[in-house]
Order: C-alpha cells, then structure tokens, then sequence
C-alpha cells in the first residue's frame, strides 16, 4: 500500500496541466492539458461548471515514460460514454464502451494494472497483461480469460474463468497472482461457489505444477 502511494505521490509531481488553465469559483474550468515531465500526452475540455465534457485523453494513475497508458474517450456531463480506447505507449491494446449511466457494457478488454505496480514500471513497456470479457450494467458476468504478452510476441491466454449474472466468480477458474512478475507467472486453479474459492486449488508456475496445493472450505 505504501508503494501504491510513492508512486501515486510521485504521478502528481511529474505531471503537470499546462496551457490555458483556468479555474472559476475553485473549480477548473475551459481546455485543459496533461503534460508528463513537459510532454503533451492528455487532457480535454472542462465545462462552466468544473464538469469533464467532450473528447478527453485521460492519463492512468501510474503513468509514466515506461507505463505510457492512456484512455481516448467522449464525457457527458461528467461520465464516460460512448467507445473507449485504451493505449499503451501509442498502441491501443484495449477497448470498450460505457452506457448513458456511465457504467460498462458490452465486451471489454481491461488492462491488468497490479502488473505494472508490482514490477517496479521497470519491464511493462514489454510485458503486458489484459482482462477479456463483457460486462452487464457496470457488472462482469459470463466468460472471462486471462491473456498475456512478452514484448512482441503473440498474445497467450493464462487464465479466467466464469462470471454469475450477479457479478461474482464461480465454477472453475484459473486465477493469476496479483504479484505478478514477467518472469514468474503463477496462476491458481481450482473453483469458486458464490464468489469465494472452495475445495482444493493447485499452484502453477509457468505453466508447470508445483508441489503445492491449498485448501478452502467446501
């Protein structure tokens, strides 16, 4: 959690809104642009009432020269709607669109940030880890995978499983590791009953089994 922070803290030293800023009764107000460490790479228009409208670029919370990742997209009133795209280091590597409400809906390709976070920024210009599957009212539900890429190779599915209709894990599934690391990738598989894991799970590494294996209650 503290790195979490570091690295938060770190986000809002290096990037910058530059040019044109204006702010009316406290609130940013007209164009605004983001600039990380004096490059242009987001912003977009806020209205009379300190309210996101229009096209914007939206930098990630851990933006940086290594983790270059940005989210082209349309606000109404506040919320996302419409198509949005993800990029990463100028490749658009995830997308997805958002309903009136600004919730997600329809088939989604989610970023796995925690991988950037856990490895120190230091390799994810080559390493990337994306979420495959479609969302209902805000909510993930049925078939979801777990797909992995080093540098430019082909993209590989590691994991994933089932979502219920109320948005929760169940039946078989194989989980990635939240510390995920390029050059350890291990996955946990086993089933999940109502959104909690259930019986035994065995622990893969690389995709080979180690002598390992956790229970949970039935």
């Amino acid at each position: 959690m503290q790195e979490v922070l570091k690295r938060f803290i770190l986000f809002l030293v290096n990037v910058q809104s530059l040019t044109m800023e204006q702010y009316k009764n406290g609130s940013k107000v007209g164009i605004w642009n983001d600039c990380y460490e004096n490059q242009y790479f987001g912003g977009g228009l806020y209205d009379e009432q300190g309210i996101k409208t229009g096209r914007w670029v939206d930098l990630n919370v851990q933006f940086n020269c290594n983790y270059e990742v940005t989210y082209n997209g349309v606000y109404k009133n506040g919320l996302k709607v419409g198509q949005w795209n993800v990029f990463f280091n100028k490749e658009q590597i995830c997308q997805g669109s958002y309903d009136q409400y600004g919730l997600k809906t329809g088939k989604w390709i989610d970023i796995f940030d925690a991988f950037n976070e856990y490895n120190g920024n230091q390799f994810s210009r080559e390493y990337l880890v994306t979420y495959n599957g479609e969302y209902k009212n805000g909510q993930k539900f049925g078939k979801w995978g777990i797909n992995y890429r080093q540098q430019n190779k082909t993209w590989e599915q590691i994991g994933g499983g089932f979502y219920d209709d109320d948005g929760l894990k169940n039946c078989k599934w194989m989980d990635l590791e939240n510390s995920f690391q390029y050059v350890n990738i291990v996955t946990y598989s086993g089933e999940y009953k109502n959104g909690n894991k259930i019986g035994r799970w065995n622990v893969y590494q690389n995709g080979e089994p180690k002598n390992e294996v956790i229970q949970y209650e039935q």
